[in-house]
Parts: C-alpha cells; structure tokens; sequence
C-alpha cells in the first residue's frame, strides 16, 4: 500500500522571514509530501519568486493559498481558481496523476454562502475529478455551531477536511503559531 502524507495548515501569514523560515524547517523536517498552506498573505510576484526558492522545490503561492511539493514530486501543475481561494494541482505519484485542490474559504458566513454557492455553481463536474479537497474550510458541520469567533488564539485550529473515496491515504499535523510544535 502507498502512503502519500499531505499536511493542510492556515499559517496566517508568513511574510516575517524568521516565520518562514522556521516553518520551512518543520515542513522539511515532517515527513509529509506535500503542504497546503492558508492564509499566506503573499502579496507580490517577486515576493512569490522569493519564497519559492526558499522553499526549493515545486511550488505555487497567491494571496490566500499555497501547494508545496517535496522536490521529488519533479513538476506539478497548478491551477489557481476562485481568485486564489482554490489553489489546485495536478502531480505524478506511484505512475499515477493526482488532483488536489486547497481551499480557502472565507469566514464571514454571508461571504462564505456567496463562495460556495459560486463554487458549486462553476465547478459541480470539477469536484468529482479531484483526489484531495483540502483546505480551511472556516465552518463546522453543524450550521447551528457555526460563527465567527472573537476570540484570540495562540494556537492553530485544525480545520475541516474532506477527502473523497478511494484517495490515497492522507495524514494531517496540528502547528502551534509562530513556532511549530
């Protein structure tokens, strides 16, 4: 049986050099193949070219999202829809190509409806054709429990994920923010 290790993390910016930097060395020190990030808060293309070369290996960043592959993935492609709050890739594992998409959605409940009613409304056949669905989905399944907190947090929420049938299997990490545990 194969194991291919995905980690999903909203990292909640890392622009500060010594955020990313300490970051990267968890995510390389994880044995984990590839990382979703959320809420990278990358702002420009040579701020993007930065951190790509940091990161040295295949990557793919925007405003809201980020897919980062171990090098041994050689070249995946990326697909950035919905305005970066889906980030998708498709990749080479085990002689077979994979799909996997990150998705950020957006807190606010009345944002959040629009996203997804949009979302499905675009993409209904495109769900289907994805291995992974990932991402921080900022709600709960409960719509009755869901609200927008405003409460501070030192500690990262491990958020919602859905993975669809027969997808290889998949392992996710709880982070401490700024300092991985």
């Amino acid at each position: 049986m194969y194991s291919l290790r995905v980690l999903t993390l909203n990292v909640r910016g890392i622009a500060d050099p010594d955020d990313r930097r300490a970051l990267f060395f968890e995510l390389r020190r994880w044995k984990v193949d590839i990382c979703c990030l959320q809420e990278v808060h990358a702002t420009t293309p040579d701020q993007l070219q930065q951190w790509s070369n940091e990161w040295l290996g295949p990557a793919s960043w925007n405003k809201y999202t980020a897919i980062l592959f171990k090098p041994s993935f050689g070249t995946p492609t990326f697909d950035v829809l919905h305005g970066g709050r889906v980030l998708s890739s498709s990749f080479q594992y085990r002689g077979q190509t994979l799909r996997i998409a990150n998705i950020y959605m957006p807190a606010s409940y009345s944002e959040r409806r629009v996203f997804l009613d949009d979302f499905t409304a675009d993409f209904d056949n495109l769900f289907s054709s994805f291995d992974f669905l990932v991402g921080d989905w900022n709600m709960v399944p409960d719509p009755l429990l869901d609200r927008v907190s405003t409460a501070t947090s030192n500690t990262q929420t491990l958020p919602y994920h859905v993975v669809s049938p027969g997808a290889v299997s998949l392992t996710v990490f709880r982070c401490c923010s700024r300092g991985c545990c």
